[in-house]
């Protein structure tokens, strides 16, 4: 059976779009049929590329046509990411194995690496018609600490970007490397960053967030000063947590710090109070 002409024009049509590169689910729906697809396969018209996918005519594929077939491998909703979005973006040069983040399970191959996780549609882009991971998603996926400086220093995102992407993060895997890798902080909880914010508009000096003294790790260290800030939340109520607090006070002392602690209930009410005390403690060095 012989598709129709305009069939076949749609389908030119498509290739020429795709940089060189068309789906089996694509030639279906243009209404090419299976036999016809079997027979162009045999042919050498279509040449595969991965399941399902091939490439039109020849398979001399370009970078993009190859992004574009990982892209179409990846199935709906799929979108290229992780090294292979890097070098999309000018950050890496171009690697053999492709890589492809899906919502759905997709079978890979030496040829293409399939990442499985859930994508929100502001963190996908498209460059040269071919659906890529944000320059901030990217970031996100590769995260190295190179690249982002990388990155920020030619102006494909800012440091206020990827704060945003990261805090949009927070709880999820990885969010901690994450923002450890671009140099932001990594907040243990919503009250941390919000104590953060408060401490730089009122002109405090910048702390360590969740910085290591020895084998305890505190919310917000300054060393110069010797002086740490600990915010708890109202767990810090009971008695296990009592005595860990106690503990931690004892191994602040040890290393030479004082540690100051900030419950989080009424802080809005107490919040003056809590400053002149840290300024005191900061001042008292």
């Amino acid at each position: 059976m012989r598709p129709r002409c305009d069939a076949t024009v749609r389908v030119i049509a498509l290739v020429e779009r795709q940089h060189g590169v068309i789906s089996r689910a694509q030639l279906l729906c243009l209404g090419i049929p299976s036999r016809t697809i079997q027979h162009w396969r045999a042919g050498g018209l279509l040449h595969d590329l991965h399941a399902g996918v091939y490439a039109w005519g020849h398979g001399a594929v370009s970078w993009h046509g190859r992004c574009m077939a990982a892209q179409l491998a990846g199935g709906e909703g799929a979108a290229v990411s992780h090294a292979s979005a890097a070098a999309m973006h000018g950050l890496l040069e171009p690697r053999p194995t492709l890589d492809v983040i899906a919502p759905r399970h997709r079978r890979g191959s030496s040829r293409l690496r399939v990442h499985r996780a859930a994508i929100a549609a502001h963190e996908v882009t498209e460059r040269e018609g071919v659906r890529v991971t944000t320059v901030e998603r990217t970031l996100f996926d590769v995260c190295d600490p190179r690249l982002a400086t990388e990155a920020v220093a030619r102006g494909l995102t800012t440091l206020a970007a990827l704060r945003e992407f990261a805090e949009g993060k927070r709880g999820v895997s990885g969010a901690r490397r994450f923002a450890r890798a671009v140099g932001l902080p990594a907040y243990r909880s919503h009250f941390e960053r919000q104590f953060h914010r408060w401490l730089g508009r009122l002109g405090f000096p910048e702390p360590s967030v969740n910085a290591k003294v020895g084998r305890w790790t505190f919310d917000f260290v300054w060393w110069d000063q010797r002086v740490i800030v600990e915010t708890d939340g109202p767990h810090h109520r009971t008695p296990h947590q009592r005595a860990k607090d106690e503990r931690a006070k004892q191994h602040a002392a040890a290393h030479g710090f004082r540690l100051v602690r900030v419950p989080e209930e009424d802080f809005d009410a107490r919040a003056p109070a809590v400053a002149a005390r840290i300024w005191s403690a900061l001042e008292a060095h």
